[in-house]
């Protein structure tokens, strides 16, 4: 589920719900809100919502999306990757398999700072 109540759109069944969101898969935490300014910009330029996936969420981070959400008026939520420790990696790479994507990785050389 989402990280914090705030992220939800659709109140009455506390969830987030979007139509053909972009969706950033990082097998990393992320500690800083200054590391997602690029992609959130990227998103709101192209008029697009945002899910973020997530090894863990710093709270400065927590504290940017939900800014972006609801002072910005973005259509952004960030989770939790499914699973837990070594079988994050394997099922952000499942969902990236099935969504013609690319997980982030600081351990593989690819970061979303790049």
């Amino acid at each position: 589920g989402w990280i914090r109540e705030e992220l939800v759109n659709d109140v009455e069944n506390s969830k987030w719900v979007a139509k053909n969101p972009y969706v950033l898969l990082v097998n990393d935490p992320i500690e800083r809100p200054d590391e997602l300014i690029p992609v959130l910009k990227w998103a709101q330029e192209n008029d697009k919502a945002l899910l973020i996936m997530a090894e863990d969420y710093g709270d400065k981070a927590i504290q940017g999306i939900t800014l972006a959400k609801l002072k910005g008026g973005m259509n952004v939520c960030a989770i939790r990757a499914p699973g837990f420790l070594t079988y994050n990696e394997e099922n952000l790479q499942d969902i990236a398999s099935l969504s013609n994507g690319t997980v982030f990785d600081s351990i593989k050389g690819t970061t979303i700072k790049k």
